[in-house]
């Protein structure tokens, strides 16, 4: 026979299910995350001129418009972001008390008596008293190393695209300088063949203009394929990989770096920039906070509700407790994760110097050679080739003349564009290896700001 569910049995038992409801709320919502992150990156980028939008594909592109299109369309950035929920969803956990464990058994008399026993009983475990400060800390730590991690991704794809689009802007420049020259080519052959026709020069002269011409040509082809090759990567880069390659690019707009700026003002800069860095140090925060449960008081608490074949009820509390044998080295793994953590981020630290003095070196070698390359190599050719002019038109000096001199002109031009070109590309770099910014940090940073407490609204 099976018994009825009486009144007093549901009155008891709800107010049970009721709290355990109301404790159960919690919020998950991650915009306030997704806003860090946002804030973050902002500051990185408030030097250069970002838009809002995306390319649309047909004007001209400028870095902005890369930069702002690859940060729309990065499926690692929104992964990244993903990963957001996911680590808040586990901040959001770690408020929580655990799952508590509900059990009823129902007798069935099988001997023609009437009545049967029930039993009811809830568990709940109750270490959470004393772990719960160090598991919301722990799991804050973890939210934040995402945000970072996030913000992170941003900035290095934003130094990805800036550097693409520098190498389309100046192989695109190098190709016309390859077409002029390749120009020039044709206008030696054409003089030498007319010298020749006139007895003023022989077969082999026609035969080392046309090779000259040839090699230019070769020169051209070469760099046709150089500027597909870079669009292909700078649309690759932004996330468009099937975009026709048939745009232009503007000149590469920068954030400008002060001259005065000295190495150990940007070693400074890095300390405060670096998302990577600020994510290991929220690591080493992270570690030290689950110190505090390594080895935490594992206790139980119960209480059943029992009902005996004679209708007799009793409420039954209890509580068990578990003995830590493995205590000891829980916390011995814990100590050896913090130190793990730690060396890491001294690690970290090292290799952010190394990074940002290399990052320096570089940069201040490719001004010392564009400074040459503009100041003499460039000036020196104009020189030359403008007093190669005035000759010509004086009649002192015959076209065929004119023809080395002009190809060595725009064989300096070539030179400056490449010097050009590992300068823009070692600011790039620089200003990545300092954290994406040559200005300080922002009041709106996070990097080390303790998360605000959230998503426990009960």
């Amino acid at each position: 026979m099976i018994p009825k569910i009486g009144k007093q049995l549901l009155l008891k038992t709800f107010p049970i299910f009721l709290t355990l409801l109301i404790l159960s709320c919690a919020s998950i919502d991650a915009r306030q995350d997704f806003a860090d992150a946002t804030s973050l990156v902002d500051a990185r980028l408030q030097g250069e001129d970002i838009p809002t939008s995306a390319w649309d594909q047909q004007s001209p592109l400028s870095t902005g418009e890369a930069v702002a299109t690859a940060i729309m369309n990065d499926a690692l950035l929104k992964r990244d972001m993903a990963i957001i929920v996911e680590h808040h969803g586990e901040y959001t956990k770690a408020g929580l008390l655990p799952n508590p464990t509900i059990s009823g058994a129902l007798g069935i008399a099988i001997d023609g008596m009437s009545g049967a026993p029930i039993i009811m009983q809830g568990m709940q475990g109750l270490g959470w008293l004393w772990t719960r400060p160090d598991r919301i800390a722990s799991a804050e730590a973890s939210l934040q190393q995402a945000v970072l991690s996030a913000a992170n991704r941003a900035i290095s794809l934003a130094s990805t695209v800036r550097t693409t689009h520098a190498h389309v802007y100046y192989s695109q420049a190098s190709l016309e300088l390859a077409l002029e020259d390749q120009e020039t080519a044709k206008r030696a052959v054409s003089l030498v063949s007319s010298l020749k026709d006139a007895g003023e020069a022989t077969q082999s002269d026609v035969d080392e203009a046309l090779l000259k011409l040839a090699k230019s040509k070769t020169v051209v082809v070469e760099g046709s394929d150089e500027v597909e090759n870079n669009k292909l990567a700078l649309l690759s880069s932004m996330g468009i990989p099937s975009v026709s390659t048939k745009f232009e690019v503007l000149q590469p707009q920068l954030e400008s770096l002060q001259d005065s700026t000295t190495e150990d003002e940007l070693l400074a800069l890095a300390t405060l920039n670096r998302f990577d860095l600020a994510a290991k140090q929220s690591r080493v925060v992270q570690r030290s906070a689950e110190l505090g449960f390594a080895n935490p008081p594992n206790i139980t608490a119960t209480v059943a509700f029992r009902e005996n074949f004679g209708n007799r009820e009793a409420l039954v509390p209890g509580a068990s407790i578990v003995i830590p044998l493995d205590g000891e080295a829980n916390e011995a793994i814990a100590d050896a994760k913090l130190a793990q953590a730690q060396l890491e981020y001294t690690n970290a630290f090292r290799v952010v110097q190394h990074e940002v003095r290399r990052a320096l070196q570089k940069y201040r070698s490719a001004g010392d050679k564009i400074r040459i390359t503009s100041d003499e190599v460039v000036n020196l050719a104009r020189g030359q080739h403008k007093r190669a002019l005035q000759l010509k038109e004086s009649g002192e000096l015959n076209p065929l003349s004119l023809i080395p001199i002009k190809r060595q002109l725009i064989a300096a031009d070539l030179l400056a564009l490449k010097h050009q070109e590992e300068l823009i590309v070692a600011r790039i770099n620089l200003q990545l290896a300092v954290g994406g910014t040559f200005q300080g940090p922002t009041p709106t940073d996070i990097a080390d700001v303790t998360h605000p407490t959230k998503g426990f609204e009960q």
